[in-house]
């Protein structure tokens, strides 16, 4: 099959099972036999902009966890399935976010979990029905009294519908679709896809509560293909859903071919895929430096022979990859690069019809390349190791992160080009803590920091705020420019939490703030805005819109350059309503925030 969509879902280590049980659920839905396993998690929920989301919940089998300072977290020595470990997050105001990997026992795997934001792409009447067509080419037809409510109540009102199409030419699809692309064929067989587009779509109502389809309608889907699979794309191909309770793919119906688009009829809500189906098989492999030292955290891909579309991934602490890929294929495997301009390796590793191990794989590179390690050891206030953090690593504009071991070493081996220092930070997970960042010049092949103390140095990017004596810290808050009112005042909007529509049920707490692009001085209101809820102890929303003038920001320092901090201060009254729109009460609010730019 050539030209064909290849995503690798990789993952990263050498395990041994402690036993193996085959868990399909009853009746005609097949799941993969579980193989469990021990081993552990470290991980990074962030945005498509790569800013980490602190206070997500991620969610792997029977365990959770909220992530930690700058979006990390990590589980240690939990169960995992050897067959496929289905890692997500589900966050207020993002589409659904997951990966599916293959572990094995007793070693530390990597993964990042990005979100994407849910945007409203159009409104419907859902009495009416009608077109919601994105600037892709991508569409959604709902029909005329079709819509229902979560608890299948027949609904009449207003329909916001949120839709994004993945394009599957693109590298960066395969960071941000759900699961892997692994399904179970209406045969009930399991099969690699090769995509040739993706949609999500979820419906819900003004007042953001969740709908779908009844029972017996059908939506029409339109999935533009990307000219670079026109040639190989079929005249009909299947239909598969995402299952976000396995992190498989569910075939489902067909799509057919209307010149360059694919068409299909789909009778509910999720992430929908046209893919064509074929016979697995496993790989793995370890990436070693010159030096000997395993490659963590390395970007790879594989790409099925004659195409421009690659499958993608990382390696893990050892330096290792595995995963799914068709079998009979002619695949090449690269090691890419995120701020040199060349990759660091590019092979033909051959067509594979049962599964195989592709021993150490050195990269050596050119004769210009240089590679370094980084090491030291990170200590809390008590002199102790610190046993539950992340050391991030910045060179040049990209930031990769490495987790700190039990003994509270760390080490990282990477390649560098065209950069004079490196700045390392320290996280400790537990006390919400970071080192002060170090820099240190390129001279040698080997830089220990020594010990890295993150003992009452708080994080320097937070929100801090306080509504009615209840206080929450907020780490990493993201920022983006933009205009307020929509086309007016260019300014800046600051936000925390897992910020989405107001009131979003998924989530505890969130904030967003906005004040004018003009540097140091107090602002109040058409100069501001201010939106907040507040999950618990009791629900509590507010949103002081155009003009706001019971609120302020006072902003104490100002940079205009990229890295540079933005601080300040803020306060007012806001009117806090429940859910139900009952008015509260009118509480006090105070703050602070450092952010950098």
């Amino acid at each position: 099959m050539k030209n064909l969509v290849l995503f690798l879902l990789l993952s990263f280590a050498l395990f041994s099972c402690d036993k193996e049980d085959d868990l399909n659920p009853s009746g005609d839905l097949y799941t993969p036999p579980v193989i469990a396993v021990k081993g552990s998690i470290a991980g990074l929920v962030a945005n498509e902009n790569g800013q980490g989301i602190e206070g997500a919940v991620v969610y792997v089998g029977n365990e959770q966890q909220q992530t930690g300072p700058g979006g990390y977290f990590i589980f240690r020595n939990i169960t995992l399935n050897a067959n496929g470990t289905f890692v997500k997050v589900d966050q207020a105001g993002y589409f659904h976010a997951s990966k599916r990997f293959f572990p094995k026992a007793n070693k530390l795997n990597y993964t990042t979990l990005t979100l994407m934001t849910k945007q409203n792409a159009g409104t419907l009447s859902a009495s009416a029905g009608g077109v919601i067509t994105l600037a892709s080419g991508a569409s959604v037809t709902l029909p005329a009294n079709g819509i229902v409510t979560d608890d299948g109540a027949p609904y009449s009102g207003e329909v916001k519908v949120a839709a994004r199409w993945l394009n599957p030419a693109d590298v960066a699809t395969g960071k941000i679709m759900p699961g892997n692309l692994q399904g179970i064929s209406s045969d009930q067989e399991e099969v690699a896809l090769a995509s040739y587009g993706m949609l999500a779509v979820e419906l819900s109502g003004g007042t953001e509560e969740k709908l779908n389809l009844k029972s017996g309608a059908s939506a029409s889907l339109r999935f533009p293909i990307p000219s670079s699979l026109r040639n190989s794309a079929p005249n009909e191909i299947p239909l598969w859903h995402f299952d976000e309770t396995t992190g498989l793919w569910r075939e489902e119906g067909f799509a057919v071919r209307q010149g360059d688009v694919y068409v299909g009829e789909v009778s509910h809500f999720s992430f929908w895929n046209c893919d064509a189906p074929f016979p697995v098989i496993h790989i793995e492999g370890r990436l070693l430096a010159p030096n000997g030292n395993p490659l963590v955290d390395v970007g790879v891909q594989i790409t099925i022979a004659g195409t421009a579309i690659t499958g993608y991934g990382h390696t893990n602490a050892e330096g290792v990859f595995s995963g799914k890929v068709p079998s009979d294929q002619p695949l090449v495997l690269t090691v890419v690069d995120y701020f040199c301009t060349t990759n660091l390796l590019e092979i033909n590793v051959g067509s594979f019809n049962s599964d195989s191990n592709l021993g150490d794989i050195n990269v050596a590179g050119s004769s210009n390349d240089n590679f370094i390690t980084v090491s030291g050891s990170v200590l809390n206030c008590e002199n102790t190791p610190v046993t539950e953090g992340m050391v991030q690593i910045c060179r040049s504009d990209y930031c990769n992160f490495v987790a700190i071991n039990t003994d509270g070493s760390f080490e990282s081996t990477f390649r560098y080009c065209n950069m004079d220092e490196i700045e390392v930070a320290a996280f400790d997970l537990e006390t919400g803590f970071a080192s002060i960042p170090q820099v240190s010049a390129i001279l040698q092949e080997l830089i220990d920091f020594g010990n890295i103390s993150v003992c009452g140095s708080q994080i320097p990017e937070y929100l801090r705020i306080n509504v009615n004596n209840m206080e929450r810290t907020y780490f990493f808050p993201y920022y983006f420019r933009g205009e307020y009112p929509i086309g007016q005042q260019p300014g800046v909007f600051m936000a925390v939490g897992s910020w989405g529509p107001m009131g979003g049920p998924d989530s505890s707490y969130a904030v967003r703030i906005y004040f004018p692009e003009t540097g140091v001085g107090t602002y109040s209101g058409a100069g501001v805005r201010f939106d907040g809820y507040d999950t618990t102890p009791s629900y509590m929303v507010a949103e002081c819109a155009f003009p706001c003038d019971a609120f302020t920001v006072t902003v104490t320092e100002f940079s205009s350059t990229l890295g540079g901090y933005i601080r300040g201060t803020f306060g007012g009254t806001m009117d806090y309503y429940d859910e139900n729109q009952q008015l509260l009460g009118a509480f006090p609010v105070t703050g602070e925030f450092s952010f950098r730019r």
